[in-house]
């Protein structure tokens, strides 16, 4: 490996290998990354699950016309609304 392939290994660990892999975060910082969490663990549920999770929301009806795709970023946000996380802000 040269010294450029390593600088690039060190720089972006989790692009190296020619595909992106989530790299662990220690902690999440912000409620951003607090969506983007729910999303990576909710994003390929299938779209009966979600609504199976959903199933008490006032606006079920709404719910059952959304697609996967749509109804996984829902949840997610509703998810990330409903926790209470520090924010640390500069």
């Amino acid at each position: 490996m040269s010294d450029d392939e390593l600088d690039d290994y060190r720089s972006h660990p989790e692009a190296f290998f020619g595909r992106i892999q989530s790299s662990p975060r220690k902690r999440i910082e912000t409620r951003y990354e607090l969506f983007e969490f729910f999303l990576g663990a909710y994003q390929q549920t299938p779209r009966e699950r979600l609504l199976e999770l959903m199933k008490g929301a006032a606006d079920f009806s709404a719910l059952e016309q959304m697609d996967q795709a749509d109804l996984a970023i829902e949840y997610s946000e509703r998810s990330c609304a409903s926790e209470v996380i520090k924010v640390d802000r500069p």
